[in-house]
């Protein structure tokens, strides 16, 4: 079993009679498209932006601990990530835009569970046929996503500025006052957060649908990182700022509290904003995850029909479909909150892991061709708590 060498071309499906040709997917991807992946999904990709130069091939986190470690660590991420950790993350995507968007049709007492997963189903649904159209059609509608929940940030943000400059600013000058100290709480409140910025090394699994991926692949790991740190810190300030820290935990919609303060009657813009952006968000992962299912095929890890191509566009169709229904049967049993208490343990498993393969790079790999090499020993703290 090799790993993952997808070629840098995308000149379609090989002709008949050449059995040594590999399929690759169509490059497709700018400047723009690729930002708006990483955004879509958040943060820390520079450690990753490392290690694809280093190991030039689709299937991301697969490729790396495969080409470092062996087969076995590769293959067990492999399965992981199909059958776990992405169609989880779309599960809770899908989920969490069914209870933003039925808010929209409140109802006398609790929310029916079954039309929650109903919508949710629908909503994956809905993903799996755009993904298998084309990616003419999947990239567009990441894009539109992450400008509309761009834009519900930047209404967030500033809206907190504007509440800051009227001295709505108690709870901020509270600080971390009677705050825990206990260490199990702090770690895991670390453990929960993890899932929000989950998703940046997104643009690495799509290397060779990538144009010009040695400029564009940095770029747009350094827009993205830039772009949703700035944004995230400030959108939470601007919740404290409008919201008591009780608020807070006891809401079950905290941006949708926000909007009624700030917003009032226009609330319900903000709701679709939220309800647009975990669309994206489970775009994204179906997207990336199809990609390196679709890869894992194509070098017989997995069963070999999911690396099979659609004639016309191109589109990975079996591994996209198997994806989306993996993760409408993550949808049954419902509970986001559990959901990602059993995604986030391997998912950080697996980072570490892929964060350890940067070091040993260095080592056994120093003269390796890189796009970036943090020599400065702050970044190398920093990509050990990527």
């Amino acid at each position: 079993m090799d790993s993952l060498d997808l070629p840098k071309g995308g000149q379609g499906p090989p002709a008949p009679d050449n059995k040594d040709s590999k399929l690759t997917l169509k490059q497709n991807f700018g400047f723009i498209r690729g930002t708006s992946l990483v955004i879509g999904s958040v943060i820390g990709a520079l450690t990753y932006a490392e290690l694809n130069s280093v190991v030039s091939k689709s299937g991301l986190t697969y490729a790396y601990l495969h080409d470092c470690y062996g087969r076995l660590p590769a293959f067990l991420f492999l399965w992981t990530s199909a059958t776990v950790i992405v169609p989880s993350m779309i599960a809770i995507s899908g989920l969490a835009f069914a209870d933003y968007l039925l808010t929209l049709a409140p109802v006398c007492g609790p929310r029916p569970e079954l039309i929650v997963k109903l919508c949710a189903v629908a909503m994956i649904v809905t993903l799996m046929v755009i993904n298998c159209k084309s990616n003419d059609v999947a990239a567009p509608v990441q894009v539109i996503c992450t400008i509309l929940k761009i834009l519900a940030l930047l209404v967030i943000v500033f809206g907190g500025i504007i509440r800051m400059a009227q001295g709505w600013t108690a709870e901020l000058r509270q600080g971390f006052d009677n705050s825990t100290k206990e260490s199990v709480n702090i770690a895991l409140a670390f453990y929960s957060i993890n899932y929000s910025y989950a998703g940046w090394s997104n643009v690495f699994t799509i290397f060779e649908e990538v144009k010009n991926p040695k400029r564009n692949l940095l770029a747009c790991s350094g827009v993205g990182i830039l772009v949703v740190t700035v944004l995230y810190i400030m959108a939470n300030i601007s919740f404290l700022t409008v919201l008591s820290r009780k608020e807070m935990m006891t809401s079950s919609a905290v941006a949708v509290d926000w909007a009624d303060v700030v917003l009032g009657s226009a609330s319900i813009t903000m709701l679709l904003a939220i309800a647009v952006s975990t669309f994206g968000a489970a775009a994204s992962s179906l997207f990336t995850g199809s990609r390196i299912i679709f890869a894992a095929g194509r070098d017989n890890v997995m069963p070999e029909w999911l690396s099979f191509l659609h004639v016309n566009n191109l589109s990975p169709v079996p591994a996209i479909l198997f994806t989306g229904i993996l993760a409408i049967i993550f949808v049954i049993p419902g509970g986001i909150g559990n959901i990602i208490n059993f995604l986030m343990f391997p998912m950080n498993i697996l980072d570490f892991l892929s964060t350890t393969v940067l070091f040993v790079f260095r080592k056994t790999k120093p003269n390796a061709p890189r796009i970036i090499k943090n020599e400065d020993d702050a970044f190398k703290i920093s990509d050990i708590f990527a």
